[in-house]
C-alpha cells in the first residue's frame, strides 16, 4: 500500500504539467479525459494479458482474462478470471475463478470460488477497493494515462465498435517497476520481480482509446521488449547462461476494454458465494500477510493460488 500511495503522488505531480501543456482531443485535454473517467458510477470491461514464450524450441501460450462488474458507491466488484495455457500444437487447458468484493453498512467482505468451493472473509483494511485494482480497465487506463508523458492525439479510428481517438505516449523507464507493478501487467511471468530487473529497460509505448464523450474505453501495450529485459536481467543475476535452460519471450501484450458504463451492473451475489465459508477477518494489523489484496496478485501472476507465499514466485525459468 505504500508503494501504491507513493505512485499516486507521482501520478498527481506529473498530472498537472500534462495539464498545462494542454494535450488535446478536440476539446478534451488529458485533465479533462481523466477527470471524465473517474467520474464514472459504474462500468462494466475486461483486463487480457497473454504471451507466448519459447522454452527449449517450443512454444507455450499464457493468456488470462477478467471480466469485471464495478459499481462505486456503494463499493462492490464481480471478477471472474480465466487462465489458459497451451503448449505447441497441444490441447488448451484452461480454468476459471471468481472474486465478489463488496461493502455493505461500513463492513468489507471478498468472497472467492474455485473449483465449486467458495469462501468468504471480513476485510477491515483502508485498501480494501484496491485489491481488484489490477482487474480493472478503467484504473489502469487512468494510471496509464497519468503517468505516459509526450501523449499525441493520432487521430480517429474504431476501436470495440467505438469510435474513438487513440492517444499513444511513453511511460518513463524510471517509473516502469511502480506502474507495472500496481497494473499487475506483467503478472504472467511472476510477481517477485522487484525494481532491480528494470536496470536496462526503455521508456515504454502505450496506447489509450478515448471515446467521444472523453471517456477512457481501452488501452494495449506490447510489453515484449519489456519482458525480455526483465527475463535477461533475470538469468545473468542467477548466473543462469545454458539455453536450454532459458525462456525467450516472443510476444506480451497487455490491453484493457470498458464495455459499457453508467448502465447500473448486478450486485447481487451468486447462490454458492452466499454459502461460502467463513474464514477469519482481515485487520490492518495482519494485512501484509492475507489480505485479499495480497492473494489477487498470487492468483492472477502465476495461475495458481499461492496467497500464502508468494517470496519464490517468479517465472518458472528463473532458478531451475
Amino acid at each position: 500500500m505504500n508503494k501504491f500511495k507513493k505512485i499516486s503522488a507521482i501520478l498527481t505531480s506529473a498530472l498537472l504539467v500534462f495539464a498545462a501543456a494542454g494535450c488535446s482531443s478536440d476539446s478534451n485535454t488529458v485533465a479533462d479525459i481523466v477527470s471524465k473517467t473517474e467520474a464514472l458510477e459504474n462500468y462494466k470491461g475486461s483486463v487480457t494479458l497473454s504471451t507466448e514464450l519459447n522454452y527449449q524450441g517450443n512454444a507455450t501460450e499464457l493468456k488470462m482474462e477478467s471480466l469485471l462488474d464495478y459499481n462505486k458507491d456503494p463499493f462492490f466488484a464481480h471478477t471472474s478470471i480465466t487462465t489458459s495455457t497451451k503448449e505447441g500444437e497441444g490441447a488448451e487447458n484452461s480454468y476459471t475463478s471468481d472474486m465478489y468484493l463488496q461493502t455493505v453498512d461500513g463492513v468489507n467482505t471478498a468472497y472467492a470460488g474455485y473449483n465449486g468451493v467458495w469462501y468468504k472473509q471480513q476485510v477491515e483494511t483502508d485498501d480494501f477497493t484496491y485489491s481488484v485494482s489490477q482487474y480493472n480497465p478503467v484504473e489502469n487506463g487512468l494510471l496509464f494515462i497519468k503517468s505516459a508523458s509526450g501523449l499525441q492525439n493520432m487521430g480517429s479510428e474504431q476501436y470495440n465498435g467505438m469510435d474513438v481517438d487513440r492517444f499513444e505516449g511513453t511511460i518513463p523507464a524510471d517509473m516502469l517497476s511502480d506502474v507495472m507493478e500496481t497494473s499487475g501487467a506483467i503478472g504472467l511471468i511472476g510477481t517477485s520481480i522487484d525494481a532491480s530487473y528494470y536496470k536496462n529497460t526503455a521508456d515504454q509505448k502505450v496506447s489509450i482509446f478515448v471515446n467521444e464523450e472523453g471517456v477512457i474505453v481501452g488501452y494495449s501495450l506490447d510489453l515484449t521488449d519489456l519482458v525480455s529485459s526483465l527475463l535477461s536481467v533475470l538469468y545473468e543475476t542467477n548466473g543462469i547462461s545454458d539455453d536450454q535452460q532459458i525462456i525467450t519471450a516472443n510476444k506480451y501484450m497487455c490491453e484493457g476494454t470498458v464495455t459499457e458504463y453508467n448502465k447500473g451492473v448486478d450486485t447481487t451475489l451468486s447462490d454458492d458465494a452466499q454459502n461460502a465459508i467463513e474464514m477469519p477477518a482481515v485487520t490492518s494489523s495482519n494485512s501484509s500477510d492475507s489480505s485479499s489484496a495480497g492473494a489477487q496478485t498470487d492468483t492472477a501472476a502465476d495461475g495458481t493460488d499461492n496467497t500464502t507465499d508468494n517470496s519464490e514466485n517468479t517465472t518458472n525459468a528463473s532458478a531451475e
